[in-house]
């Protein structure tokens, strides 16, 4: 059995730090296979410029012979530079993993083959067959190469069992460090939106935990760690309405003083659930609305109607303290009629006590959007920062931008994420937002 440094590569440049529980799930795994994992989080890293080269590389030092690392799509063009020298220098077998990675496996290898695997869909199984030194070609689920050639084996099944796995590897977290400590009840999605690839990603099944299982993990932080407020991290934790009335009452059963926030989703809302979760200690939750505009609401198959988000977020709001709603602009049917809709919608619902998110679409690469728009996909510097969901453009090391900024747009299909789909009215969509404020 392999030692491993299990890596949650997250640049801290603002912001609030979430304990990483994808990378701790595996790390768990791991450690009860009896291997000895070495795990970091560049969250918690204290460097000046934790974008720049020299900071990424001191951070990797002294880690182990295989190197595992999860990441988002806007941290990956920072990371692999780091990479691409450690393996000129060291002998290392470095695998990547996470929602970026993943989806774009092949395309990964083919542009980057110093990476040695990189690992499809959950992780926990496929990194400890990884771990155990199994021949690449028996491994299900991941990417890598051979001979020159890229090799991507088939899909290993989901895990639907997930009361099974271990609990995250919580004692390798700091709890004093973090702002938000979450949980995780169920994967996947079972909605088919345009612009997402959660979906596609699980194929559109979702497997979920048992409500026992949960509260032990809840109990567990409370008790152990001191836990008093928890992010439910789940894409469609409302999506089976019995089961989260079930979760709401063993939370009160077992008297557990805990607060915690979730997504919820307009038209899965009623009054009663609302209710019910409040009284449980919800005491935050966020939709994705994306539109104002009843056109564009049904081209990116969301599901829900204007009418049913007013009712919902005005129910929302007399019982949940926080409610946030998301926007989206910049999809590429979205006419200037669509926008303003959107942007009315956006005062409405502020009215009414919700708070607004914005975010400019960037496609992602598995969504229906990326495959039929990926011809007018456009990368500018001015949209930098409002694509990065974090990633600030300014903070990036002067020196290293324009290298960053190459490997960007030459890979357009693996960093889609940098990327907008351009349209005639896009730059009058977006001073419209500039001058209102509304966006960086």
């Amino acid at each position: 059995m392999k030692s491993m440094t299990v890596i949650n590569f997250v640049p801290r440049l603002q912001g609030e730090t979430t304990i990483p529980l994808g990378p701790l799930y595996i790390t768990s795994v791991l450690e009860h296979a009896n291997c000895e994992v070495d795990f970091r989080d560049y969250q918690l890293a204290s460097y000046e410029n934790p974008l720049s080269q020299d900071s990424i590389l001191d951070f990797l030092s002294d880690s182990q012979e295989t190197l595992g690392i999860s990441c988002l799509f806007n941290a990956l063009p920072f990371i692999l530079p780091s990479l691409q020298k450690i393996k000129e220098d060291v002998e290392k077998t470095i695998i990547l993993g996470g929602p970026g990675p993943s989806a774009v496996a092949e395309k990964m290898m083919h542009h980057f083959p110093f990476i040695d695997v990189v690992v499809k869909g959950e992780g926990e199984h496929t990194v400890l067959d990884l771990a155990k030194e199994l021949p690449y070609e028996n491994i299900k689920g991941i990417a890598y190469c051979s001979d020159g050639k890229v090799i991507s084996n088939p899909p290993r099944e989901r895990i639907n069992t997930l009361d099974e796995l271990p609990f995250p590897a919580y004692d390798k977290a700091d709890f004093s460090k973090y702002d938000h400590v979450g949980v995780i009840t169920a994967r996947g999605c079972p909605y088919h939106c345009s612009f997402c690839e959660v979906a596609p990603l699980w194929g559109h099944h979702t497997e979920r935990r048992s409500v026992s299982s949960v509260i032990s993990e809840v109990r567990m932080l409370h008790d152990q760690y001191g836990v008093k407020s928890l992010h439910i991290n789940d894409d469609t934790f409302v999506l089976d309405k019995r089961w989260v009335h079930n979760f709401c009452n063993a939370i009160k059963a077992e008297n557990i003083d805990v607060t915690w926030w979730c997504l919820g989703r307009i038209n899965l809302m009623d009054e009663g659930l609302i209710s019910t979760m409040a009284d449980a200690g919800c005491v935050g939750i966020q939709y994705g609305i994306e539109s104002g505009s009843e056109h564009v609401l049904e081209l990116i198959r969301k599901r829900i109607t204007i009418q049913q988000v007013k009712k919902v977020i005005e129910i929302s709001v007399d019982h949940i303290d926080e409610v946030v709603s998301t926007f989206m602009w910049g999809f590429p049917f979205e006419s200037m009629d669509d926008f303003y809709e959107t942007i009315y919608l956006m005062g409405v619902v502020a009215e009414m006590g919700s708070l607004i998110k914005l975010l400019f679409l960037s496609p992602a690469p598995l969504s229906p959007l990326y495959r039929e728009y990926a011809n007018q996909l456009r990368f500018e510097e001015k949209f930098v920062s409002n694509l990065l969901w974090g990633i600030i453009e300014e903070k990036i090391p002067h020196g290293e931008k324009e290298e960053i900024f190459q490997m960007i747009t030459q890979n357009p299909d693996v960093f889609s994420s940098f990327f907008y789909i351009h349209t005639p009215d896009v730059e009058k969509k977006y001073r419209v937002l500039k001058e209102a404020g509304l966006i960086l």
